[in-house]
């Protein structure tokens, strides 16, 4: 316990503002830590979005199909971007005063709200630099702010020993101060603020979770106050209609005559009659605007009575400082504080759940998903219908090419010009890729991905072109001319004998004997000889190793130029898709895990 006197009074509202400031801290801690990893995975799925830029390859329907999809998922993301903008510029706010009871004091100049802060922030109605600097020595150093242009907390280094009191007072700025568990912001009122801090003001209002309205004793209720306490009325928030400077200067002699003076609180009865008439004035005005069940209270306070006696247990009492502390406490344990602490859960889990709502939400993961599954679809039978139909071309073209080729070698086997059949058959290959190929391939893609000029014109026939003549060997049989010298040989040897055994006379016997021994002769000595005869030439040869070449070629242009179709625009696309869907799993996986946490 702070050992001030002065402060004696304010340590149990401290201390339950301490416990307060540390619990919020910690949810504070926890939620910013999902918030942070979070965010960053739709950022990321943000980014992924921004860097495309493979479509512009595509053919005009696909780009449009592609950049339509991709437009859908961007607005969705968009949303979820501009969400999380809105919730980053609130859950800012609440990183300055979201671990603390925000008090918001709303109220025209002289009606206490400065003598009320400093009370709050240092136990006097005016605080001294010496008074600041032995509290600050003792741990107990409150931070004072002005707000400008939005900003949240600015050092003010014209309030460090407090605000101002009486003609010092600020009349357009808001200002405050800071206590571990406390926020507290003192304003002159939504429309006495500069344009600039407007919505500033506007947002204190929304967050607070207790505004109190002081009011001057010397005219509790007017016509003024009660138009500004109509709006707060409106916004249905826990309201301290405060009425401040309860006191009277008296003035009295000392022992030794001279006069001095001090302050004395007011009637308990006149206090009553005042709380009591600020009291039905409210209740009328909530009749009039048919609002019902608001938590107002009103209390009476004199700040300067209770500084005067150094806020004795007494002074608190008889002041009613002691029934506003009671008060702040309250609010502390109340069940609309209770409920702060669950703000930070709630505005995430809130976001998680619309994200995870049914595609019917238009800005669920689910209806993200639609268009994204759809442009997936749409790149796989991209891919299987380019496959199927190359490969169909591929069963023309060879069929054509073929027939092709043969009628070319037929003409070159007339002309023997080489170098034109060279050219009409890779012409072929060209016209038929160019009539066959290319539409399909269009239809995907404006720019062909493969110069097919280049790939036929690597089609070499030049050292392949070759018509030889065929030729065949053929056995001559020559055995017909053995048989008549056999026969002669035979006739000779026959009628030699015959002459020699005869006495010298062959006769008819002999010579017909000699010539069937040259018969049997003549066919022992059977012989033949081989002829190489010239039938034809090899023109079906050299067709059919030209076609091969060709459909070779033109195999491995339609091969290349699908591969090229998908590396260039299909495979990259499909990439892109992959990343968005793996982005928006974990975006899904990370929501659901943290909804299965908070139930």
């Amino acid at each position: 316990m702070m050992p001030d006197d002065v402060l004696q009074g304010h340590q149990p509202l401290y201390g339950k503002l301490k416990e307060l400031h540390d619990e919020l801290s910690e949810i504070e801690y926890s939620v910013k830590n999902n918030e942070k990893q979070f965010f960053s995975l739709i950022r990321n799925l943000e980014q992924v979005l921004d860097t495309r830029s493979v479509e512009k390859n595509g053919s005009e329907p696909l780009r449009q199909f592609y950049s339509l999809t991709l437009g859908q998922i961007s607005l969705i993301v968009d949303d979820w971007v501009t969400r999380i903008e809105k919730y980053e510029l609130n859950t800012s706010f609440r990183k300055h005063y979201g671990d603390s009871l925000l008090i918001y004091v709303y109220g025209k100049v002289k009606a206490g709200k400065s003598s009320l802060g400093n009370f709050i922030a240092y136990g006097q109605e005016k605080v001294s630099p010496q008074r600041r600097e032995q509290l600050k020595k003792e741990g107990h150093d409150p931070h004072f702010f002005i707000a400008e242009k939005g900003e949240h907390s600015i050092e003010d280094t014209t309030h460090r020993n407090g605000f101002y009191v009486d003609s010092a007072e600020a009349t357009s700025c808001i200002q405050g101060f800071t206590l571990p568990g406390l926020t507290w912001i003192d304003s002159p009122g939504i429309h006495s603020v500069t344009p600039e801090n407007q919505a500033l003001a506007q947002k204190y209002v929304e967050s607070a979770d207790l505004i109190i309205y002081p009011m001057n004793s010397a005219q509790p209720g007017r016509r003024t106050d009660m138009q500004e306490i109509r709006e707060l009325i409106l916004r249905r928030k826990r309201l301290l209609l405060l009425i401040t400077r309860c006191d009277e200067k008296e003035s009295d002699e000392d022992d030794e005559g001279n006069v001095i003076t001090f302050y004395q609180m007011k009637s308990d009865r006149n206090r009553t009659l005042q709380a009591e008439y600020v009291s039905k004035e409210f209740i009328a005005l909530c009749d009039e605007l048919n609002v019902k069940d608001i938590d107002f209270e009103v209390l009476t306070l004199s700040v300067r009575y209770t500084a005067s006696k150094g806020n004795t247990p007494d002074a608190l009492h008889e002041s009613g400082a002691q029934g506003f502390i009671n008060k702040l406490i309250n609010t502390i344990q109340s069940e609309g504080v209770q409920l702060k602490k669950n703000v930070p859960h709630n505005a995430l889990q809130a976001f998680y759940h619309l994200l995870l709502s049914s595609h019917e939400e238009k800005t669920s993961i689910d209806a993200l998903m639609v268009p994204l599954n759809q442009l997936s679809e749409r790149i796989l039978n991209l891919q299987s219908d380019l496959k199927k139909r190359c490969d169909e071309v591929k069963a023309i073209i060879s069929n054509d090419i073929s027939l092709k080729v043969t009628a070319y070698v037929e003409d070159y086997a007339l002309h023997r010009d080489p170098k034109k059949l060279e050219n009409e058959i890779i012409d072929a290959v060209r016209r038929l890729l160019e009539s066959k190929l290319s539409p399909i391939i269009d239809e995907v893609t404006d720019s062909l991905v493969v110069d097919l000029n280049q790939m036929v014109g690597k089609l070499n026939l030049k050292n392949k072109i070759k018509l030889d003549a065929i030729h065949q060997s053929i056995d001559i049989d020559t055995s017909g001319r053995n048989a008549v010298i056999g026969g002669t040989i035979g006739a000779v040897v026959v009628g030699s004998l015959a002459f020699v055994f005869s006495g010298g006379t062959a006769g008819t016997a002999g010579g017909i004997v000699g010539q069937t021994i040259g018969n049997f002769l003549g066919g022992k000595i059977k012989t033949s000889r081989k002829v190489q005869v010239a039938v034809g030439d090899n023109r079906l040869a050299l067709a059919e190793r030209l076609s091969e070449m060709a459909i070779e070629t033109v195999d491995s242009t339609i091969e290349k130029t699908r591969l090229e179709v998908n590396r260039q625009l299909l495979d990259p696309m499909k990439r892109t898709v992959g990343v968005l869907a793996e982005q928006v799993d974990k975006i899904r996986s990370w929501a659901m895990e943290y909804e299965q946490k908070e139930q």
